[in-house]
């Protein structure tokens, strides 16, 4: 991570420049030295640039500003894996508000992005968007002043593409994503469930990372990848479909040790297995969880455990999760929906 893009984003950031490329850098600070004081107070200068320079680091590695562990950073750096880099401009502009904002200014924020990756939108208009969004948002101070702010822009935009979300996720297909990406969504939904049931601050479930591990965490396929003719009778056609098998119904995840024994087996013999998961996703597709009457539970309720498994019911699974990701990243439109249907 070069130390150029840093200052690029430093830019966007605190002036509001929506065009910059970084070997530009050099004549914008001569050009703008008015604004930027390096010649007047260079100490001062270089001391604000230090300060944004540490809370970049850490942004980008899933860190607060103080460089400490922090869940909602943790769960963004998740999702962006590296590849996406345009949010840090936001939480730089953000940097200073007071932590509660902060934690919902992140929340935001990996909102849209997430929204932006189910619709298939072109992250360059971030490159508009949050250097156009970013002098303001430095300025709040106030949880009213914040809550304006989101409305008129991050959740705005979410609000414009909410329709296109839930039916874009619902068609979901696992093989055409990063592997990080699905980790990602997977360990999100099955986080999100977690919490409602046994606490948003339970540190079982408090870090996504938890869940995106992968050498404990499997992906199970509950129709298995390889169908011998068991499998295939049980299911019927079908069964060897690449999009049924990476269809976002037919995915879930599970502990190692359960994953061992789950295997190739067919669903008559997996659903007695997935009641043993810690998961309370994974433990609904067999079994339905004792959970309370939050939003997100609510959204859970109307899955009832699974008889059987064939493509009806990696169909209807694919829809429940969908009206659960309207919950889990706010999805303005659809949320509303979802209560009042439960």
């Amino acid at each position: 991570m070069g130390s150029r893009q840093f200052l690029r984003y430093y830019v966007l950031a605190t002036w509001g420049v929506t065009k910059l490329r970084e070997d530009e850098l050099y004549d914008w600070f001569v050009k703008n030295e008015s604004k930027v004081g390096f010649a007047a107070d260079p100490i001062a200068f270089v001391d604000r640039l230090q300060l944004a320079l540490d809370a970049y680091l850490n942004f980008f590695s899933g860190k607060g500003r103080d460089g400490q562990p922090d869940p909602a950073l943790e769960s963004i750096s998740l999702l962006a894996g590296g590849a996406t880099r345009q949010h840090l401009v936001m939480l730089l502009a953000g940097r200073d508000l007071p932590a509660e904002l902060f934690t919902e200014l992140c929340v935001d924020v990996e909102a849209l992005l997430f929204t932006y990756l189910i619709t298939r939108q072109t992250n360059r208009e971030f490159e508009v968007m949050f250097p156009e969004w970013a002098p303001e948002l430095a300025g709040i101070t106030t949880q009213a002043d914040y809550e304006q702010f989101a409305e008129r822009t991050l959740r705005k935009r979410r609000q414009e593409l909410s329709s296109r979300f839930r039916r874009e996720f619902q068609a979901l297909n696992g093989q055409f994503l990063r592997q990080y990406q699905l980790r990602y969504i997977l360990g999100k939904l099955t986080q999100a469930v977690d919490r409602s049931a046994y606490g948003a601050t339970a540190q079982t479930s408090l870090w996504l990372s938890r869940y995106c591990d992968g050498s404990n965490v499997h992906i199970e396929h509950i129709l298995p990848q390889s169908s011998d003719d068991v499998v295939r009778q049980e299911f019927g056609p079908d069964a060897d479909n690449p999009e049924v098998l990476w269809s976002i119904g037919n995915l879930a995840l599970v502990e190692k040790s359960i994953n061992t024994s789950l295997g190739r087996k067919p669903f008559s013999y997996k659903r007695g297995i997935y009641p043993q998961s810690q998961f309370l996703l994974t433990r609904v597709i067999g079994q339905r969880p004792d959970i309370g009457n939050t939003a997100i539970d609510r959204a859970v309720s109307h899955m009832a455990p699974f008889e059987s498994w064939t493509h009806k019911d990696v169909t209807q699974r694919a829809a429940w999760l969908a009206d659960l990701a309207c919950a889990v990243w706010s999805i303005p439109a659809l949320d509303t929906e979802i209560i009042e249907a439960a």
